[in-house]
């Protein structure tokens, strides 16, 4: 049997084009929007950058754009490219504002290693060479480098014995030990293996009591059950 033609009929094919030029209508209009000068970038409030380390590059990358098609996530990227930036966030606010906020890295410590000083934030993230006026100064045989993390298990342990002992100014890491330097020319020797809680109580004992008897230690080493005091 010879099967009939296909009928198509003028209901459908008025919807198939109705759809069409929905379609199209609405891809002119965004078009349209997308290009309209009332959406180009014209109020910029940067804030947490006072001096103004990043500031002069945000301008270049928004400049003349279009606050509606500005892809915060590449620009975003862009301005993390500087080692010191810890966070950027955008707000946009139509039609033309855009607010960035800038969030720098603080130094929590002064690291040294084989190739020079560093300033590295509370994650460990390197960020700036430099000595760091007023930061407890750490040695290790590393080489650092700008954008890399030092080792955070010897970060974890050291951010506690600086919380635990306040007055602490340096801190060698050597083989099996950590050398701390105290005020007055003690020198602290704690084990890093073993509970730094415990070995600090004990330190702040014996710094103490040495004061109430007016001659500070040479040398204080925690690594064993009874620390070992040296005048």
């Amino acid at each position: 049997m010879r099967r009939g033609k296909r009928v198509i009929r003028p209901r459908l094919v008025g919807r198939v084009v109705v759809g069409a030029l929905t379609i199209i209508v609405i891809l002119l209009l965004l078009t349209l929007l997308t290009r309209a000068p009332i959406f180009s970038i014209k109020n910029l409030t940067i804030t947490g950058d006072s001096s103004g380390k990043v500031s002069a590059q945000v301008v270049s990358l928004t400049k003349g754009h279009n606050l509606l098609l500005l892809d915060t996530d590449k620009l975003r990227a862009e301005i993390l490219k500087n080692p010191e930036v810890r966070s950027v966030t955008f707000d946009k606010t139509l039609p033309s504002s855009l607010t960035v906020r800038v969030t720098f890295r603080d130094p929590a410590l002064a690291w040294q290693g084989t190739n020079g000083t560093y300033l590295v934030d509370d994650q460990g993230f390197i960020f700036q060479s430099g000595s760091g006026a007023g930061l407890v100064k750490v040695t290790s045989p590393d080489t650092l480098k700008i954008g890399q993390r030092v080792n955070s298990d010897a970060l974890s342990k050291i951010l506690v014995l600086i919380r635990l002992n306040e007055s602490i100014t340096t801190v060698a890491i050597q083989p099996d030990l950590y050398q701390a330097a105290l005020p007055g020319g003690t020198t602290a020797f704690f084990d890093p293996a073993g509970n730094l809680t415990s070995q600090s109580q004990a330190l702040q004992l014996i710094i103490v009591k040495a004061k109430i008897d007016g001659k500070l230690p040479r040398t204080v080493d925690l690594r064993f059950p009874k620390p070992v005091v040296t005048y």
